[in-house]
């Protein structure tokens, strides 16, 4: 029996699965990373049926989270004024943004740091990761450094 994998093909009906449990698809645990966005995609949203949102440009960020294995999430940015905060909230994430607006340098995102909250979603009975919260780059140095206090000497009167 030759155990050498072949190659598939764009004409191939059926993949038989067998053989794949020792590449089990595992979700990171949720809660916060740091993430490295590793590139983006531009495409387009389209207006689902029923949906608020009309056709307009999209983002597809890649977010490799890190302290985590090697995942990456996939977040797609709606450029609409309806979700315009959305948008706020990765480029504050990233630090892209400057006197109450965003700095959309779509070009420099990929190597571009931030941190966020990663959930779990259902959909049609298939569970994946999304980032459901970024955090801001100014609180996340806050967070980082400790807490200076003053010494008794320090106190002015």
């Amino acid at each position: 029996m030759n155990d050498e994998k072949k190659a598939l093909s764009w004409d191939d009906e059926f993949i038989s699965m067998e053989g794949c449990d020792d590449h089990a698809y595992e979700l990171p645990p949720e809660g916060d990373y740091d993430f490295t966005v590793v590139r983006i995609e531009r495409a387009r949203h389209e207006q689902k049926p029923g949906g608020v949102i009309p056709d307009c440009p999209k983002a597809i960020v890649f977010l490799r989270l890190e302290g985590y294995r090697t995942y990456t999430v996939k977040h797609a940015l709606l450029l609409h004024e309806r979700v315009k905060w959305r948008l706020a909230n990765f480029f504050a994430a990233v630090g892209m943004v400057r006197d109450g607006g965003i700095v959309a340098k779509w070009d420099e995102l990929p190597g571009a740091t931030g941190r966020c909250r990663i959930s779990h979603r259902s959909v049609s009975g298939r569970v994946f990761a999304e980032c459901a919260e970024f955090y801001p780059a100014k609180q996340q140095r806050q967070s980082q450094q400790p807490q200076q206090t003053q010494d008794e000497e320090d106190i002015p009167f």
